[in-house]
Order: structure tokens, then C-alpha cells, then sequence
């Protein structure tokens, strides 16, 4: 059986299993993330603290990406 490799010569299988632990990942996050917004947004806090929540923890998905796709 045949492996098939991409341009950079990774075989096709490591690519996929990446970007599921990627996704794994990327959801992970976001349950976390609607978690905290729900729990935000029942106790009644105002907009702004709403939206400084929104940020970090944007900021830190972004931050999650980076480590896993190498710029």
C-alpha cells in the first residue's frame, strides 16, 4: 500500500490527523468559551465586561491557532 505525501513530502494521513487535533482542539476552546459567556451573561454583567471577556478569550484561540499552524 502507498502512502501519498503532499508538496512538502508529509504523507497525506499526518496532514489529516493534524488538522483533526486542530479542530479537537478549536472546539474544545469554543465550548469553553460559550460556557463562559452563558454563565457571563445569566449573572447580568454589564456590556463591557461582556465584551473584555470576548477578547481574551478570542485572544487566546488566536494564540491556540498560532501554536498550532506555525507562521
Amino acid at each position: 500500500m502507498s502512502v501519498g505525501y503532499n508538496r512538502d513530502g508529509i504523507p497525506y494521513i499526518l496532514t489529516f490527523l493534524s488538522c483533526l487535533q486542530f479542530f479537537q482542539r478549536l472546539f474544545f476552546f469554543y465550548n469553553i468559551y460559550f460556557h463562559i459567556f452563558n454563565v457571563v451573561w445569566f449573572k447580568g454583567l454589564g456590556k463591557i465586561s461582556q465584551h473584555k471577556i470576548h477578547i481574551k478569550i478570542v485572544r487566546c484561540l488566536v494564540g491556540e491557532i498560532k501554536k498550532i499552524i506555525p507562521t
